[in-house]
């Protein structure tokens, strides 16, 4: 009898004491970032028989419990992704709007400063120092414009830059779970049936807290502790105790371009596989955020530069064309500039070209095409879009041949295109970077329209209309009459409202990640009042059950002393 009241007051301080060492553990952790509260999970031991029936045996340890939940970490993940991709867009396009609206060296500001300097020369056409006042604001124009295009090429190298980074980081991340989960199935067999090693499942979930901060993904536990990671488009990265790495490849275009990729098998030839993941196939996280950012929005501004900046040079240079400069000769374009780019794909199996034609810039969209040779039929679609294929019109047969986009412009092929050949169609991507003034003196802006009238200022006239006439555009969608200053004021606003748009849905993400991270940490963190009261519980308890061994031991001593 004596016994068996020790054993089992022995067996409740055995599980006091494993309380007391778990809710100091919980206590001395309060502060690290992604520790989960732990919990013991104390049974009832089986009872022993007697003849009166079964008697109580004391407590057992069953399990030191991790206080997680998986559709908890789950929501938390997804929404660090949202975050993470709302945030980075909102870097990118903030620096995007600040090239664009500044009031002082920008673009419109450098319009109006040109009309000006127009305006001053409709009275006074003959006056030279009036005129280096138009070469000098024609000038600062073209440099403006220039410089909006730098701009955007620093950023969409900086994008690659980060996008290389990302994936740096992706693939430390992957190869670390990968490694995480050998050591959990070592720990868990060391442990026995049952046994979970908490502190390496704590730094799995916050690495996959990390790895969602960059790609949306999918966690799946394989029953064993172990668990594999997908992509959004269902390729792993990490399967069991193998990790798939993210590769930079360079695009079929542009080989300053980074894609992200990744290596899937060999081809029957023993080549390396890969698939290419766009931003719809990544989901949202930082490298999506950057891909949408270079791929989608970066290009269609370039391009409205373009057509805005194309537009302008191109009404000026068609009247220069018309009038007469100060020495009596026809007047030539003040300003030069290339207006397209045509690639063709580094993996095409023919070395046809293409160059891209007549460019109207009245109907010329904000978009960038890529060009697909179907089976022998041209087909286009918007470049980096899942938009399905339109066919090229055929204008006129022959080597090369002509085609027609839509209204926007014509391209001619030159070569035995084969199918499958792709080109990518850039029909105002270089204006902004090549737009220069041509003329080389103040005395060839050409002022008026009758050759040798010195005072004759009507061609200036003219010039000076272009401010507050409107001209057909069609680089914001839509056909619509717009002056040259208030299309280009339409993108700042346009940037201006994407931006803001981007900013609240960041700050929605944030709101909804702060709510996904508190309920996780209602469950998983440590809350000291709690661990206080448990405390004081199983201190409590320890101490019973040291008096419940105290008095059968005096118990014992008294038998001991009746019988000798």
């Amino acid at each position: 009898m004596v016994s068996s009241v020790f054993n089992i007051a022995v067996t409740g301080l055995t599980t006091a004491q494993a309380g007391l060492s778990a809710i100091s553990n919980n206590i001395s952790n309060a502060g690290t970032k992604g520790y989960s509260r732990q919990d013991i999970v104390q049974v009832e031991a089986s009872g022993v028989q007697t003849r009166l029936g079964y008697l109580g045996n004391g407590a057992e340890l069953e399990d030191i419990r991790r206080a997680s939940s998986d559709f908890l970490n789950t929501r938390l993940n997804e929404a660090l992704s949202v975050e993470s991709y709302f945030k980075t867009y909102n870097e990118q396009i903030s620096q995007i709007d600040g090239v664009l609206s500044d009031d002082v060296n920008g673009v419109a500001s450098g319009l109006t400063g040109f009309f000006t300097a127009i305006q001053d020369l409709t009275t006074r056409p003959g006056d030279l120092a009036t005129r280096e006042s138009v070469i000098t604001a024609a000038t600062t124009v073209a440099g403006r414009i220039n410089s909006v295009n730098t701009a955007m090429d620093r950023i969409r190298d900086d994008i690659n830059g980060k996008l290389q980074g990302a994936m740096d980081a992706v693939n430390g991340i992957t190869r670390q779970l990968a490694d995480l989960n050998v050591q959990i199935t070592e720990a868990s067999n060391r442990g026995g049936k049952g046994a979970t090693p908490n502190d390496l499942l704590d730094r799995r979930d916050g690495l996959l807290r990390e790895l969602s901060e960059f790609v949306s993904n999918t966690v799946v536990n394989n029953g064993d502790n172990t668990i594999n990671v997908y992509m959004k488009s269902g390729q792993p990265l990490v399967s069991k105790t193998k990790s798939s790495e993210l590769s930079a490849l360079r695009d079929n275009f542009d080989p300053l371009t980074i894609q992200i990729g990744m290596k899937v098998g060999k081809d029957e030839n023993g080549a390396d596989r890969t698939v290419r993941f766009d931003a719809t196939a990544l989901g949202r996280g930082k490298i999506a955020g950057l891909l949408a950012m270079r791929d989608t929005d970066l290009v269609q501004y370039r391009n409205i530069v373009g057509v805005v900046g194309g537009q302008f040079a191109e009404r000026i240079n068609n009247l220069q064309k018309e009038g007469f400069d100060l020495n009596g000769t026809a007047g030539v374009n003040m300003f030069t500039f290339n207006t397209s780019l045509a690639s063709r794909s580094s993996a095409n199996a023919s070395s046809a070209s293409v160059n891209i034609t007549n460019v109207d810039f009245a109907k010329v969209k904000s978009n960038d095409y890529e060009l697909f040779n179907d089976g022998g039929t041209l087909k286009y679609r918007v470049a980096n879009s899942r938009s399905p294929y339109a066919e090229a019109t055929l204008v006129s047969s022959g080597d090369p041949a002509t085609y027609k986009i839509g209204e926007e412009f014509t391209f001619t092929l030159s070569g035995a295109s084969q199918s499958g050949d792709r080109f990518l169609l850039q029909p105002v991507n270089d204006v902004a970077r090549t737009l220069r003034l041509n003329l080389s003196g103040a005395s060839e802006v050409a002022a008026g329209r009758t050759a040798g009238a010195r005072g004759d200022a009507s061609n200036l006239q003219r010039m000076a209309l272009l401010q507050t006439s409107t001209v057909r555009n069609s680089a914001f969608g839509a056909e619509q009459d717009v002056t040259i200053t208030s299309a280009f004021n339409q993108l700042v606003s346009r940037v201006g409202n994407r931006g803001r748009e981007i900013a609240e849905a960041a700050t929605t993400s944030t709101a909804v990640r702060e709510g996904a991270e508190a309920q996780q940490q209602d469950l998983s963190g440590v809350n000291l009042d709690e661990e206080a009261a448990n405390l004081l519980k199983y201190q409590q308890a320890y101490q019973a059950a040291g008096q419940v061994i105290a008095m059968s031991k005096n118990l014992f001593d008294s038998l001991l002393n009746a019988i000798g």
